[in-house]
């Protein structure tokens, strides 16, 4: 699921992609307590939420960039890059 937003107020959703991104998650892991999810669905949404997650990071390293702070920048990068490394995808077998 992917959305495109153009304008909006400023503070609104589609202005800011970290909050877009902080909601998506929040969307997710609310998925995650509250539908009956077949195990291979929960890990694909928990899967989902880490990436979101990560993501967000990344994108707000790229506003500590903007705003010249390099050592903060540097610390959500390399928190993104271990999050994205930390999960993988299991197969359900087919048994």
């Amino acid at each position: 699921m992917q959305a495109r937003l153009n304008g909006g107020r400023p503070g609104s959703l589609s202005v800011s992609s970290v909050k877009m991104l902080e909601a998506y998650a929040l969307i997710l892991e609310k998925v995650d307590r509250s539908l009956p999810l077949s195990d291979a669905q929960r890990q694909l949404v928990r899967a989902r939420t880490l990436d979101v997650k990560a993501r967000c990071l990344v994108e707000q390293g790229k506003s500590q960039l903007l705003e010249g702070r390099f050592a903060q920048a540097r610390e959500l990068f390399a928190e993104a890059n271990r999050s994205l490394h930390k999960w993988k995808i299991a197969w359900p077998s087919s048994a």
